[in-house]
């Protein structure tokens, strides 16, 4: 499932997005 590894690094880029969002509201 290469699928699974890109996930990974994209999940971490998800995650600093969404805080960015957060913060702006």
């Amino acid at each position: 499932m290469e699928g699974k590894k890109l996930t990974r690094r994209q999940r971490e880029v998800l995650e600093f997005i969404e805080q960015l969002v957060a913060q702006r509201g």
